[in-house]
């Protein structure tokens, strides 16, 4: 089991159990017995997530492994499940203890916070393979994601700082019109024209709780 993947597990299941139970509602569809077999997976998943993955401070990258790193991207699936309305998948004293490590590990402890946040660093902010690609990169989309997370959980401040150093590091290098995926501390970039930077307007969904985007009005 890892973090990523449980936590999105959850959140899907959370979903597919608040579907099942407006289809019985608004429609009339007997879905008696796919909101037992979701409930029962959820309180299973539920247990399994903190007993297995939670140190105390964050959630372990998986169960297995035993590496110490923080992952920046570790609650993705509490982030969805929080701006959808849907029941947490970590206590709130828990997520906040997760975010106040990933800020630490991977974003002030690397560069200093003028990048973004890098996908994954020890606690102290070195990095466990120093030649590491993936775990050394800012990759946009996530740090949006990240950032809108920090804004939904009331730390504006983290928050736009994340935003603003990506956003810097994007507009310095002139890629506005070629947003890469992946940022690193060398000045180097790739996958550019990357879809998942669109998580940028979950910013603006934390921040208006959902406002239309202006303009989304208008018909073709």
């Amino acid at each position: 089991m890892s973090a990523y993947c449980g936590a999105l597990w959850i959140a899907a299941l959370e979903a597919a159990l608040a579907m099942g139970q407006t289809l019985a509602l608004e429609l009339g569809v007997d879905t008696a017995a796919e909101q037992r077999d979701f409930s029962q997976w959820l309180q299973q998943s539920r247990g399994n997530f903190d007993q297995l993955l939670w140190n105390g401070e964050f959630y372990k990258i998986d169960a297995e492994s035993g590496t110490p790193v923080v992952m920046a991207d570790q609650l993705c699936g509490d982030f969805y499940a929080r701006l959808l309305g849907l029941p947490p998948v970590v206590s709130e004293a828990n997520a906040r203890s997760s975010l106040q490590a990933i800020k630490e590990a991977c974003f002030e402890g690397f560069a200093g916070g003028r990048l973004g946040v890098a996908n994954g660093l020890r606690r102290d902010g070195t990095p466990l393979d120093p030649n590491g690609t993936h775990p050394l990169e800012v990759w946009t989309g996530i740090n949006f994601g990240l950032a809108a997370y920090y804004r939904l959980m009331g730390e504006t401040n983290t928050a736009v700082a994340i935003t603003q150093a990506v956003v810097n590091q994007v507009y310095a290098g002139g890629l506005q019109f070629r947003t890469p995926e992946a940022l690193t501390g060398q000045n180097t970039f790739r996958a550019c024209h990357y879809l998942r930077a669109m998580a940028i307007w979950a910013l603006w969904a934390t921040h208006t709780d959902w406002e239309l985007i202006p303009g989304a009005e208008r018909q073709p």
